[in-house]
């Protein structure tokens, strides 16, 4: 009887510890998911906005930004990321109560910006401009009243009030070329709505040339709306008026003319003068530094900055490396094969072999790729000149591929999520066959999800190269059978 109630006893204290071992771990993980959820300091909620936007969970980014700001009215980029974020929440030709009020607000929002914030010259002119784009989606009557109230502005540079009255001659043009253009023959109304349009749109273009008399713009929708004059004369046949308005209609193609002549001479010289600066290699491509550890993300600033430049509702975007004329691939979890594919060796140039997934095949910028069971391999020869001799040169020249490769694959894993991150560090040094090797570990680690990588810069005698392998730590079997299979000719 005994032996019975202390087994059970036994038994009813192991069940109580897994109870209690049960409660806390359950307190302890909603601990942390209340503390994930909830961030508490203002880098890990900027963090989270970051990464709300990236979700296009904007209404989320808004909340926790309006926080940031009730803590630092004043912060300049707590405000512009919150424009970007209001911004990106407008729908494109909605006429709903609720978008509406959403779009004044936002319009609301700029003109403070523009009023009370240091902005940049490129700042204030893109403001500007999506002001215009959100008083079009009020219609066009508000767009056209913006359009009146900056050309009139005297406090505005004649520069900016000439391009308010060159848009308002360009909507007047497109009303008037509407009619004149159609198929069928114009009434009456018509032909009137279209003269009103003409004549409106001429009398823009004047006061924009007398404020900007070389203005390309302004005499090439000039000669436009004359061209119209001379259409609508012909419609209500007078003769008299239709050769008027071509004696004006050819001196303005003239003039016109003329004045585009010099721009794009201007154009071509400016051109001439920028390519005739020598611009030095990248601070990546210069530096022979050991490289041994990086933590990169993308700055608040620069963020903030990019949301406020960002079109409505066009998503935010950095600079991306493609535009800068390199050829980069985007880094992301699903661009990699994941079929299982059979390893074999694989030989580079006759100076290099190392064992590879089976279906490797060339890239077209140069270079080799394979892929297997979501890991992607890559290999990119770079000719070593023969006179590349001394141990410190070729080591400079490694550290150089390390730090151009990490460049631009990490600029282009920052660029395709605002809260990524890019983490590196140096594993070590050793030799292949006489020859120098570096090897690094990194980290893609975005909002959901973390995925490990390790690059690899090696020397051969006739070249060096940089291997890849996205997908898998230096630590896996993938990462382990392809450094161990490494042999240098």
């Amino acid at each position: 009887m005994f032996r019975v109630e202390r087994v059970s006893a036994l038994k009813l204290m192991k069940r109580s510890v897994m109870f209690l071992a049960a409660v806390l771990l359950f307190t302890s993980a909603c601990a942390r998911a209340q503390q994930l959820s909830n961030p508490s300091t203002p880098t890990e909620q900027i963090h989270a906005v970051l990464c709300a936007i990236d979700q296009k969970n904007y209404e989320a980014a808004q909340k926790t930004l309006e926080q940031l700001l009730a803590s630092d009215p004043k912060n300049t980029n707590y405000q512009k990321a919150l424009l970007g974020v209001q911004a990106r929440q407008v729908k494109r030709d909605d006429h709903s109560a609720q978008n509406v009020v959403l779009i004044k607000k936002v319009i609301e929002g700029y003109d403070q910006a523009l009023k009370n914030l240091q902005l940049t010259t490129d700042e204030r002119r893109w403001v500007d401009s999506s002001l215009l784009f959100l008083y079009e989606q009020l219609g066009e009557e508000e767009v056209k009243k913006e359009l009146l109230r900056r050309a009139t502005d005297t406090q505005r540079a004649g520069k900016d009030r000439a391009e308010a009255y060159v848009m308002l001659a360009s909507k007047s043009w497109d009303c008037s070329f509407r009619i004149t253009s159609a198929n069928s023959s114009p009434d009456k109304a018509a032909i009137e709505t279209a003269q009103t349009c003409m004549n409106d749109g001429l009398s823009y273009a004047d006061k924009a040339l007398a404020l900007e008399p070389d203005d390309e713009s302004a005499w090439s929708y000039r000669t436009n709306l004359l061209h119209e004059a001379i259409v609508l004369a012909n419609l209500r046949n007078e003769q008299s008026q239709k050769a008027a308005f071509q004696n004006q209609y050819n001196e303005s193609v003239k003039h016109s003319q003329g004045v585009s002549a010099k721009a794009q001479a201007q154009r071509a010289e400016e051109i001439t003068r920028s390519e005739s600066v020598t611009t030095g290699e990248t601070a990546g491509e210069q530096d022979t530094r050991d490289l041994i550890e990086l933590h990169l993300e993308n700055s608040f600033d620069k963020v903030a900055s990019e949301l406020l430049l960002s079109r409505p509702l066009d998503l935010p975007r950095l600079v991306d490396p493609e535009e800068e004329g390199q050829s980069v691939k985007r880094p992301t979890p699903e661009s990699t094969a994941q079929q299982k594919s059979d390893w074999k060796a694989f030989a580079t140039n006759d100076d290099l072999i190392l064992d590879l997934p089976g279906n490797v095949r060339r890239m077209t910028s140069g270079g080799y790729t394979a892929a297997s069971e979501g890991v992607t391999y890559s290999v990119i020869p770079v000719p070593r000149p023969a006179d590349q001799t001394e141990r410190q040169i070729v080591n400079g020249i490694l550290n150089t591929l390390a730090r151009s490769q990490t460049h631009f694959f990490s600029q282009a894993w920052l660029s395709s999520g605002l809260g990524n991150r890019y983490d590196l560090k140096f594993i070590r040094s050793e030799d292949a066959g006489g020859e120098p090797r570096k090897i690094y570990a990194y980290s893609l680690i975005s909002c959901g999800e973390r995925k490990d990588g390790v690059m690899i810069v090696q020397a051969s005698q006739t070249h060096y190269y940089t291997i890849d392998i996205n997908g898998a730590a230096a630590s896996s079997s993938q990462a382990q059978r392809l450094l161990t299979s490494i042999k240098v000719k």
